[in-house]
């Protein structure tokens, strides 16, 4: 009996951690995510970069068949002449993430708003996909790859 009590003890105790620590790790993503979006949209391309992680394998790739950048001073030099142009920000009408202690990957369905220079913004249908790495107590984005999922208008 004693050893069943430990055993089931053992089980909820485990079970609440994970549980606990799966919260913990999607709030941290929603909250990259937020700042993603903020910063886009302040055009700000040193904090953009900052949510990246600190290596030459980072990749962005967004919708057009050209937007391939890869490493640091590559998505660097994209985002600087995207944000000379344009500001973003992504409604996600449809949010999962999921992952584990070191690994995070995010899947958002929604909107993207992009406004040039004049003002003038164009809201089009728009996914994207990424990928999150935990470096001490942060999480740093590895891959990014978004979509218009009509096609380029």
């Amino acid at each position: 009996m004693k050893y069943r009590f430990i055993l089931l003890f053992s089980m909820i105790t485990l079970f609440g951690f994970s549980n606990g620590f799966a919260q913990d790790y999607k709030t941290a993503i929603k909250k990259v995510l937020d700042t993603w979006n903020d910063v886009a949209k302040k055009r700000d391309t040193d904090a953009f970069m900052h949510q990246f992680d600190n290596s030459d394998d980072i990749i962005l790739v967004g919708s057009d068949s050209a937007e391939i950048s890869m490493g640091r001073t590559d998505i660097k030099k994209f985002i600087g002449s995207l944000f000379a142009q344009f500001s973003f920000q992504w409604d996600y009408q449809s949010l999962t993430i999921t992952g584990n202690e070191n690994t995070a990957w995010a899947f958002t369905d929604g909107h993207m708003s992009v406004t040039d220079n004049y003002g003038k913004t164009l809201v089009t249908p728009y996914r994207f996909t990424a990928i999150f790495v935990k470096r001490g107590k942060e999480w740093k984005w590895k891959l990014y790859n978004g979509s218009i999922p009509k096609g380029e208008e």
